[in-house]
């Protein structure tokens, strides 16, 4: 008599297989869905810390910030550095500094103007390209800031700024839409 040897058989282990690939398949796309949208909630945190930024600078100087000069470092994002705690950063750019000979420091953006959905890629000299743009009125009493729109490649240190009517007909980085720094989600373009 053979003694007995409890085991699984192939045919076991294979509904097992079957059974757990049921299961990994189905929470996928949940997992996906999880992951989407805790990035979002990164952009939306950035762009409200942006904000609260923005609106220190405006109390203070009574206007938001004036736009960078034509291919110099300058506008909104280096100017909003010292309410975003990067006053290092900030005292560290001489003035007039230009955006092809920008130093080491300013090529790669800050964590707070990184969008997970943004641009991944960089300019033609090393420069990040800007994940976020403003929006300025037209008396620059105020401003929004938004995503950028897919396909702009601005240098970050050269402050993107983009007029209402324009980004009404671009297409956002999160399912065609923009998140703004007030918290709300402009609509994607027709």
């Amino acid at each position: 008599m053979r003694p007995f040897r409890p085991a699984l058989t192939l045919l076991e282990m294979l509904i097992v297989l079957a059974i757990i690939g049921t299961l990994m398949g189905l929470m996928m796309p949940a997992i996906g869905r999880a992951y989407r949208r805790a990035n979002d909630a990164v952009c939306m945190n950035n762009l409200r810390q942006m904000g609260l930024a923005l609106a220190e600078y405006r109390d203070g100087n009574k206007r938001i910030p004036l736009p960078a000069k034509p291919g110099l470092i300058g506008g909104w994002a280096i100017e909003l550095l010292p309410f975003l705690e990067q006053g290092n950063l900030y005292s560290s750019l001489k003035p007039d500094t230009s955006l092809a000979s920008a130093p080491q420091a300013f090529l790669a953006k800050p964590r707070i103007y990184r969008c997970p959905f943004g641009p991944s890629t960089t300019g033609p000299g090393g420069m990040d390209y800007s994940a976020y743009v403003l929006v300025p009125s037209r008396d620059r009493k105020w401003g929004m800031l938004v995503d950028a729109p897919v396909g702009l490649m601005e240098p970050w240190a050269g402050s993107p700024e983009i007029p209402q009517a324009t980004l009404n007909g671009k297409k956002g980085p999160h399912g065609d839409k923009f998140f703004t720094n007030q918290g709300q989600t402009l609509p994607a373009s027709p």
